[in-house]
């Protein structure tokens, strides 16, 4: 059922999350725990909607959407998986810790830390969505980098988000935008090496606000991919300068968002 395809979905990316959180921040993996199998979820929801993504989901404007989403305006990626509510709020609470509170995505100058400030999150969630060739996420961190380096005065390359480790010419920021691909590499070493020369330059703050992204967006990726949802159209508006030019659009899920 759908229900069970919204559930499967979101946990098997969420042990993707801590798989790669403990990969970058170098924490000896533990066996996951035997769990007794259990129903699905049964929601039953009543206000699920055909919103354009491969499942109905449950839009934010509605009676059990305030209650869900506690009277956030919640964007695609966090209706996804709706049809499982439980699963719903635990995406929208780990990316409110490992990410931004979502009442704070458009203030540009929002950072839990002064050490990695909001390009720097941004940089690094574009370059794992980039990799993870998640059209929904590249698209809408490649805006955010831009806009969120103008107000900070960094003015980071967008090229970055789209540019993988080796590929020519560097700037100060490759550091942090290749750990996205070192992680994900999962070469233990390398991942050792990479996250010894960002304490050494940023410091260790920084290390694990990187990988605190990388794991988040390697499981708000695969959601996104997974089910299909499509871009919001401001973010589609704003990134038609750039989406061509660095191939974002070539991405197989660009076809959700631009048919």
């Amino acid at each position: 059922s759908e229900e069970e395809y919204a559930e499967i979905v979101s946990l098997v990316s969420r042990l993707i999350n801590f798989y790669y959180f403990g990969l970058a921040v170098g924490i000896p993996f533990e066996p996951y725990p035997v769990y007794k199998s259990k129903e699905a979820e049964k929601s039953k929801l009543k206000e699920l909607k055909n919103e354009g993504a491969w499942l109905r989901t449950l839009p934010f404007d509605t009676d059990e959407g305030r209650l869900v989403y506690k009277n956030l305006q919640a964007p695609f990626i966090f209706r996804a998986v709706s049809q499982a509510p439980k699963e719903a709020i635990s995406i929208i609470e780990l990316a409110n810790v490992q990410y931004l509170p979502a009442m704070q995505m458009q203030n540009l100058n929002f950072a839990y830390s002064d050490k990695f400030p909001r390009p720097f999150i941004e940089l690094v969630a574009g370059r794992t969505s980039s990799i993870n060739e998640c059209f929904y996420w590249t698209t809408a961190h490649t805006v955010l980098l831009r806009e969120s380096s103008k107000a900070n005065k960094l003015f980071i390359p967008i090229e970055l988000v789209t540019k993988r480790k080796n590929d020519g010419d560097t700037s100060k920021y490759d550091l942090l935008a290749d750990f996205a691909d070192v992680v994900i590499s999962g070469d233990s070493n390398t991942i050792n090496e990479h996250r010894n020369l960002i304490s050494n330059h940023y410091g260790v703050e920084c290390v694990v606000e990187a990988s605190a992204n990388i794991g988040l967006f390697s499981m708000l990726d695969r959601i996104a991919n997974a089910t299909g949802i499509v871009l919001e159209t401001p973010m589609l508006e704003a990134s038609k300068d750039f989406r061509h030019d660095l191939k974002i659009n070539q991405y197989k899920s660009a076809k959700n968002s631009l048919g």
